[in-house]
């Protein structure tokens, strides 16, 4: 059985990953490429760090149906704004789960810059306690290795303030 971690053993494991996903994928940050290719690099480095779990990009499953944030449709809509094109239906970034059973241990939101309301809730939702309770969230803000920020939330709120990755 894997085992779990606090949030300071998650932030010590994601920092090395940042540093390595930085010194191998700088090319991915700098250009301005998609948030996905970035995340799956970031996933592929995660991988060793949490031995025994899954670590997943888009992963759209709760079991066989698809993984719905009951309430996020009030914050996030595709592709306009109207009524009939809210959804509660979510895709993780990364996560750190056991697929298929209700083991969630991290939720992953990257973006390249700050103004993401919708990842935010996202993060209280999937940590709150409830049908998914991830253990943690951590919101990515990618730049520059002086401007990478990183926000943390446990049980449905932000722990801490938002803090540079590389100090």
């Amino acid at each position: 059985m894997a085992r779990t971690y606090s949030i300071d053993e998650m932030k010590g494991k994601m920092r090395n990953c940042m540093e390595t996903l930085y010194a191998n994928d700088w090319f991915l940050i700098m250009t301005d490429c998609q948030e996905r290719s970035i995340a799956h690099k970031l996933a592929e480095y995660m991988s060793p760090e949490f031995p025994g779990w899954n670590v997943d990009c888009d992963y759209n499953r709760d079991r066989t149906d698809t993984k719905e944030l009951p309430g996020m449709g009030d914050y996030y809509r595709v592709k306009t704004p109207s009524e009939e094109n809210r959804t509660d239906i979510v895709l993780p970034d990364i996560i750190v789960h056991m697929r298929g059973q209700k083991r969630n241990l991290l939720v992953i939101e990257i973006k390249k810059d700050e103004d993401e309301e919708d990842d935010i809730k996202k993060l209280e939702f999937f940590t709150a306690r409830g049908k998914y309770h991830y253990s943690a969230g951590l919101f990515i803000i990618l730049g520059s290795p002086d401007e990478a920020r990183w926000r943390w939330f446990k049980d449905g709120g932000e722990k801490g303030e938002s803090e540079k990755i590389f100090p």
